[in-house]
């Protein structure tokens, strides 16, 4: 499991290091409108993204491996009853992909809710881990 996480780790470094270097590379052009992913916007991202691979890292060690989290709980429909690794980060990876794309297009539009998907899933998750943490280990 150790390995399945830094590996995890390490792609979701690589991505974010993609997706900063080529902001910048495209800030160094003509500026065509506003600029959307300013500092605030990726603080934003950093933090859902953190919560929800905290939230992913306790329901991955913790749930179906320990007597007091053997089943899932919140979402079994999602993750399975027993929330294999390898879905569990698949599904939270493809969330943090979702919401911050989500995110990105309405500040784009200069929408003053660009923050609200990001917030939630940092809320949602980070409650998700906190619980894992606290009412599951042995």
């Amino acid at each position: 499991m150790r390995r399945t996480l830094k590996s995890h780790l390490w792609l979701l470094g690589f991505v974010l290091s993609v997706v900063a270097i080529d902001c910048v590379a495209q800030d160094r052009g003509v500026p065509e409108g506003p600029k959307v992913a300013t500092t605030d916007y990726w603080l934003a991202v950093i933090g859902g993204a953190s919560a929800t691979y905290a939230d992913a890292y306790t329901t991955a060690h913790y749930v179906g491996h320990t007597r007091n989290c053997d089943v899932e709980g919140w979402s079994p429909w999602l993750y399975g009853r027993k929330a294999p690794d390898a879905r569990v980060f698949a599904v939270m990876t493809t969330e943090v992909a979702a919401n911050s794309t989500l995110s990105f297009f309405l500040k784009k539009r200069r929408s003053k809710l660009w923050m609200v998907p990001l917030v939630a899933m940092g809320t949602a998750h980070g409650l998700g881990a906190a619980h894992n943490a606290s009412r599951c280990p042995e």
